[in-house]
């Protein structure tokens, strides 16, 4: 299922088909969280991360189709799941991609608090 998931990313990325990709890469965040399903009781920070990377992807497909807010909503999702691990690298990174989504979206005024936010975790982590 992996394989053909990834297929279907590469091939919808190249023809722009960004519907599509959304549908995919939620697809494949799904079965990342089905398959460690039982991890979820359980502290795995490597899993967490592996998951808010999948769902991150789905962020950016959003952004890609101009659902701008949806993707910075995404984006700030996943860093309140990167909460629980140790990494601030990781939060700051969301924190990045959420302000960026805001700025394309004309929120500047987010944009900014979010991209400050990402140098605070840089300048700490």
């Amino acid at each position: 299922a992996r394989r053909i998931v990834h297929y279907l990313q590469n091939y919808y990325t190249s023809n722009r088909l960004y519907k599509e990709l959304v549908d995919t890469r939620i697809i494949f965040a799904d079965l990342h969280v089905l398959r460690n399903y039982n991890s979820c009781y359980h502290h795995n920070i490597v899993s967490e991360e592996t998951m808010c990377n999948n769902i991150a992807l789905v962020g950016e497909a959003l952004a890609a189709r101009g659902k701008f807010r949806l993707a910075a909503a995404l984006f700030l999702e996943c860093k309140d799941i990167w909460v629980r691990g140790v990494h601030l690298r990781g939060q700051s990174l969301f924190y990045h991609e959420a302000g960026l989504a805001f700025k394309r979206s004309g929120d500047f005024q987010l944009a900014q608090e979010n991209y400050t936010r990402a140098m605070w975790c840089e300048a700490i982590g």
